[in-house]
C-alpha cells in the first residue's frame, strides 16, 4: 500500500524474507508539514532483534531522500513504551516534549513527541538529493 501522503511497508527479516512487522506513514494533521511514522514488530519473540530499528531507519531516510520538499517526520510513543522510544532515539529522532493524556482509552496516557527534520537527515544525504 502506497499513496503520496500516506503507505506502508514490511520489516522482513533478511536471510528468511519472512514478515515480522509493518512500518507505515500518513498525514497526522494538515497543519503539520510531514508525515507521522508508526510500526509494529507482530510477535513478541522477534522484539528486541532490532527489526523495527532497521525498519523505521530505512523508511525515515527513504522519504526524505525521494521527498525533497518534506521537512519532518514524528513519532507519538508512550511515555511507558521504553522500547520504542529507544528505537525512536536509536534513528535519530529527537524528543521534543510529553503530549499530555494524547492516546485514547478510558484512562489517557501521556506520550512522548519526538520527530526528525531534513536538517536531522545526515548531510551526505541531503546534498545527494538536491535538498
Amino acid at each position: 500500500m502506497w499513496l503520496d501522503q500516506s503507505g506502508a511497508v514490511a520489516i522482513v527479516e533478511n536471510t528468511t524474507g519472512r514478515r515480522v512487522g509493518t512500518s507505515q506513514f500518513f498525514r497526522s494533521a494538515p497543519c503539520i508539514h510531514g508525515f507521522e511514522l508508526g510500526y509494529i514488530v507482530h510477535d513478541s519473540n522477534d522484539r528486541g532483534n532490532g527489526y523495527a530499528t532497521e525498519g523505521v531507519r530505512l523508511l525515515s531516510d527513504y522519504l526524505f531522500r525521494t521527498m525533497p520538499t518534506l521537512c519532518r517526520q514524528q513519532l507519538i510513543i508512550e511515555i511507558c513504551n521504553t522500547a520504542s522510544w529507544k528505537v525512536a532515539e536509536r534513528c535519530g529522532f529527537l524528543r521534543e516534549g510529553v503530549m499530555r493524556s494524547s492516546d485514547f482509552g478510558a484512562d489517557p496516557a501521556d506520550s512522548f513527541l519526538y520527530s526528525r527534520t531534513v536538517r536531522d537527515y545526515p548531510e551526505e544525504q541531503t546534498s545527494s538529493n538536491g535538498a
